[in-house]
């Protein structure tokens, strides 16, 4: 890969990488942090990665680059909103925001991938790090948990 494939690359993968982070993260500049150190492992390792599974590569690298900030406290996660009662009026992507932060993890970053970004459950499931069983356990728990909490609004 040399630099002008890793510039398209970079505009091709960067919002959708982006958009993944800081939904899972609820943190844009947290987010904005991780998506350099993703592209910079995509260059380091640029030999290695199958020009095929470019997208995948990314994703995987930045599900572990977040579970790591995470666990070593770099990354405070904070929810759009407080835990607080939830105003009738509010935009359908803050509901969206306030409804993903009440799920789990692992619930959150399938929905997500599966549903914001459109991986399949193999993908996600190697994403994850997880069996394919997994992921769509998780997923189904998640859209039930948010059909629930929607009702409860």
């Amino acid at each position: 890969m040399n630099e002008k494939d890793f510039k398209r690359l970079i505009e091709l993968h960067s919002d959708g990488l982006f958009r993944y982070l800081a939904k899972s993260m609820g943190d844009g500049e947290a987010a904005k942090d991780l998506l350099q150190e993703c592209f910079l492992s995509l260059w380091n390792n640029r030999e290695a990665v199958d020009s095929n599974k470019v997208k995948s590569y990314l994703f995987a690298t930045a599900h572990n680059s977040m579970l790591k900030a995470i666990r070593h406290d770099k990354v405070v996660q904070s929810a759009s909103f407080e835990t607080r009662c939830v105003q009738p009026d509010l935009e359908n992507t803050q509901l969206i925001d306030y409804l993903l932060q009440s799920l789990g993890e692992k619930m959150r970053q399938c929905l997500i991938l599966k549903d914001w970004q459109g991986f399949s459950i193999k993908e996600i499931a190697q994403i994850m790090q997880m069996s394919e069983e997994n992921v769509k356990i998780n997923l189904f728990r998640a859209r039930i948990k948010l059909k629930e909490l929607k009702a409860k609004l």
